[in-house]
This record gives C-alpha cells, structure tokens and sequence, in this order.
C-alpha cells in the first residue's frame, strides 16, 4: 500500500524551476501548471475522479482560441468524468497565434504531459470549438501522436493548408 501511494506521489509530481512540488487534484480543473520552455506557456489540466497513476489514460487536449481555458474544459468534463479522459488545455493558443507558434505550443504540451502523466501514446486527441477546432483539426497531421479530433461549430480547416 505505501509503494503504490509513494508511486502516485512521484508520478504526480514534478517541479518548476523555482524547484516547487506539483500537486493535481482529482476530479477538478488544475489551473496554470507551468510547461517548462523558453516561451512561458501553462496549462490546465482535468483529472477523472478516479484517476490511478498505475494505468494508461487518453487525453483530449482542448484546443480554446476565447481565452477561457476552463470553460472550455468544463465543457468536456462531465464526458471526460464518465469515460476515463484526462482533459488539457494550453492557456497560450490564441487566434492571432501563428500556426507553426500553435503547432510547438501544442506539441511541448503534449511532451509536457506525458513527461508527468501515465498516458495511452494510441489516445491522444484534439478537440476544440470555433477556431479552435479549426486549429484542432490540423494536428492530426502536423503532430504524429494526435490520433483523432472532437469538433464543434467549426468547418473544415483552409483547405489549401491540408
């Protein structure tokens, strides 16, 4: 019981530069997590009630261009509670976001993620509404790890660009 205790404390943990522990709360948005790079971005993570560090989880990394990471995570929350998915979301993706800016902001997140979270590698998804989605459906096939895309009020990305 105490290794696996310790374990879930050492898989959860990690430390800024400031060399501060941590701590993600189950069940409930984790706000401004520090992705450590040279371009200052932070994320807001979602972790189902009954996350356990001893498995693999999926993720949906919400793509938001409005500024309000947690709306847009809420909105998924009660899907992800229901069917095991660890939501992210990058505070820094904004419409005047160039698309390379967005595709490296999107990619460190996911490395980030990984780096601190047991994660499925083959359930790796984007999603997003509006602009978002229309950015969420381009990772797909600028970020080899995305497997799919969620979508909503969004049409098809600049078909040039595909």
């Amino acid at each position: 019981m105490k290794k696996s205790y310790f374990l879930f404390l050492v898989l959860l943990s990690a430390f800024t530069a400031q060399a501060q522990e941590l701590r993600l709360k189950k069940g409930a948005i984790n706000e401004n997590l520090p992705v450590i790079d040279s371009i200052g971005q932070d994320l807001s993570i979602y972790l189902p009630s009954d996350f356990d560090p001893a498995g693999s989880w999926p993720v949906l990394f919400v793509c938001d261009f409005s500024g309000d990471t947690n709306r847009a995570l809420r909105y998924f929350q009660g899907a992800a509670e229901l069917n095991g998915y660890i939501l992210a979301a990058s505070r820094k993706l904004v419409d005047s976001t160039q698309l390379t800016d967005g595709v490296l902001r999107f990619a460190r997140s996911l490395e980030f993620l990984h780096g601190i979270l047991p994660l499925d590698k083959d359930r790796l998804y984007a999603a997003g509404m509006g602009k978002g989605g229309e950015f969420a459906s381009l990772m797909p096939n600028l970020v080899r790890a995305v497997s799919g895309v969620l979508t909503a009020g969004a049409g098809p990305p600049n078909t040039e660009l595909l």
